[in-house]
């Protein structure tokens, strides 16, 4: 069975049918138990945007994603472009805020990923392409705004305490604030759920030698060495799932690591070589300058999927995975778990 298995219509939004109703009790301290309500937020955030499709009251159903954990909705984050909603902002109840439960985060701003709806597809889709170019940094009507809304909540509330979230395009919006802040020096926890990298997976396709060499021996410039080190106190939570192409290529990347160090030299050089994407490469091959990585992480804690390789690739890019087996009856539950998905490990330290 794969964890991440057809949601029909009628079970879609629709937290007692298939969200982690099994999870009563939240440990702030337990891993699996953070993920599933992370990602619980993040599906709140995608059932906002099909409420507002099919007008739909979200405090009908989809505020179960997020009241059963006892978060509120604060703020839902609006496209200007085509007026969907993005994002949520989400703070924990008020019963919570003078005795926060250990590791508990006060706030959650939570991205939603593609919805591919006629209102919806035909910007989500530019997004992705923007994603795949390496310019969603310069996108002014989703990342920019998602940006100042992460930046309003740390200037009323401090950076401490408030997470980041987002699944595909999602957690590419999740994982450019995130860089953005680290680089202000506020370092905020990540939760970052089938994040794209699909670079070099195209330089695997293209099969070209020289492309392969640029992509190792482009960044030379001190100044992105020193871009690319001040994000190293950043460590962001990466889920991925082996059999998803979207995302899988970041196992290959933390675990290749080592060997393209011992190549072509340990610290700066090698880590900033081993995920040059596509884009960065061209640029390089035509004397043109390269700029760093909008996808480059020096570090992060990898959490793995092993969900069965006969699951098509939609439901291995699918976010249930990440609650599935919470879903289910608490026996059955831990088993799977203990299956197909793994603790998280530190990768690209010390």
């Amino acid at each position: 069975m794969c964890p991440a298995a057809y949601i029909s219509k009628l079970e879609r939004g629709n937290f007692d049918l298939t969200g982690p109703k099994q999870l009563t009790e939240v440990d702030w301290t337990n891993n699996h138990h953070r993920r599933a309500v992370v990602a619980s937020l993040v599906e709140g955030a995608y059932n906002l945007e099909y409420d507002r499709q099919e007008s739909r009251d979200p405090q009908v159903q989809s505020s179960r994603w997020w009241n059963f954990f006892h978060f509120q909705l604060k703020r839902a984050l609006v496209d200007d472009k085509d007026s969907s909603i993005y994002g949520a902002v989400y703070e924990i109840k008020h019963t919570y805020l003078n005795h926060l439960p250990k590791c508990a985060p006060k706030y959650v701003i939570a991205f939603r990923g593609t919805i591919l709806k006629l209102s919806t597809a035909k910007r989500d889709l530019k997004l992705n392409i923007k994603v795949l170019t390496d310019v969603l940094h310069m996108d002014r009507h989703r990342f920019k705004p998602a940006l100042e809304a992460v930046q309003q909540v740390v200037q009323e509330a401090g950076s401490a305490n408030i997470w980041l979230a987002g699944h595909s395009l999602g957690s590419s919006i999740a994982m450019m604030v995130g860089k953005s802040m680290a680089q202000e020096g506020k370092c905020m926890e990540a939760f970052l759920f089938n994040p794209p990298l699909l670079g070099n997976v195209l330089l695997k396709i293209i099969g070209n030698q020289y492309l392969q060499d640029a992509m190792r021996l482009t960044e030379t410039l001190q100044g992105q060495y020193d871009q690319f080190n001040a994000l190293s106190s950043w460590i962001p939570n990466l889920f991925v799932n082996r059999h998803d192409p979207i995302c899988s290529e970041y196992i290959g990347h933390f675990r290749n690591r080592n060997n393209v160090e011992k190549q072509f030299g340990a610290g700066m050089i090698g880590r900033v070589a081993v995920l040059q994407p596509t884009l960065g490469v061209l640029k390089a091959a035509v004397g043109m300058d390269p700029q760093l990585s909008t996808q480059l992480l020096p570090k992060a804690y990898l959490t793995i999927s092993e969900s069965s390789s006969s699951c098509s690739i939609l439901e291995a890019h699918g976010l249930r995975q990440w609650w599935y087996h919470m879903s289910l009856g608490p026996a059955f539950a831990d088993l799977l778990r203990k299956k197909s998905i793994s603790d998280p490990v530190l990768m690209g330290g010390p």
